[in-house]
């Protein structure tokens, strides 16, 4: 499988699920008000590109926040980010799997799924912590409808 047809496999997965994916963007991100996916449109396809789509798709169709129902607050609010986050990687592999990426892409593409996984893992952490309660509450409002 080249890099092309993984591309193609999954933004058909995308759209199978009514998920609509613009490459014509500046990053890559998910749009949940109108069910987007977006890519930026000067990136070179490459095994990133599609770890982060992956990650993008797992935010499209993960399931609702457990804590989005819990009072707002920092605690609640970074809860729900990470949670929501971890998810998103954590479905976005699950997807890779059922389209037999991982196979069709040799050992390579788990290698840099998990590393990506890692390095922005821990960079959310980092991040959030700095975060005040108000820029918490922004960010939250990405996460939840």
């Amino acid at each position: 499988m080249t890099l092309q047809e993984a591309l193609d496999s999954i933004i058909e997965y995308a759209e199978s699920r009514g998920i609509a994916v613009n490459r014509n963007s500046n990053s890559f991100a998910h749009v949940r008000s109108d069910s987007t996916i977006t890519c930026p449109k000067n990136s070179k396809l490459n095994l990133s590109y599609l770890v982060s789509l992956l990650h993008e798709v797992g935010h499209a169709i993960q399931p609702d926040s457990h804590f989005q129902s819990l009072r707002k607050s920092k605690t609640t609010t970074l809860a729900l980010i990470l949670e929501q986050e971890y998810q998103a990687w954590y479905i976005g592999l699950e997807v890779a799997k059922e389209l037999h990426l991982p196979e069709a892409l040799r050992e390579e593409f788990i290698t840099e799924y998990i590393s990506q996984w890692s390095r922005y893992w821990v960079r959310y952490i980092r991040e959030l912590n700095k975060y005040t309660a108000n820029e918490l509450n922004h960010q939250r409002s990405a996460y939840i409808d």
